[in-house]
């Protein structure tokens, strides 16, 4: 292969480049002045409140460690335990058979 049939790594790099620059060339085309049609719809989620689980969990936390605790740390501590609970329950729902090999081997490096 010729070296002109391949490309080279400075025009990969223009490529990459310019496919980078070009929402912000569209955004420059568009006019200033958006419609209400070309306005992004902004939806507003309101945060599931969590599990009975988490905030039994939170309350025995605040209970053994409420002097170490900020009481405005609570609401995002039983947000925190409510995804680690749904977690457990996604894992727990995969069914491994008894032959199934880890993803992984584990060596120790001898030095």
């Amino acid at each position: 292969m010729k070296k002109t049939d391949r490309s080279s790594r400075r025009a990969f790099a223009k490529s990459l480049a310019a496919i980078a620059a070009v929402p912000l060339v569209a955004d420059n085309l568009v006019s200033a002045t958006p419609t209400a049609a070309a306005a992004p719809v902004v939806l507003q989620q309101t945060p599931k409140p969590p599990s009975a689980l988490a905030q039994a969990l939170t309350d025995v936390a605040k209970a053994r460690y409420g002097k170490h605790i900020d009481p405005a740390d609570l609401p995002k501590l039983a947000r925190d335990l409510d995804g680690t609970m749904n977690s457990a329950e996604r894992l727990a729902r995969v069914k491994l058979a008894n032959g199934d090999e880890p993803a992984f081997a584990f060596t120790a490096e001898i030095e």
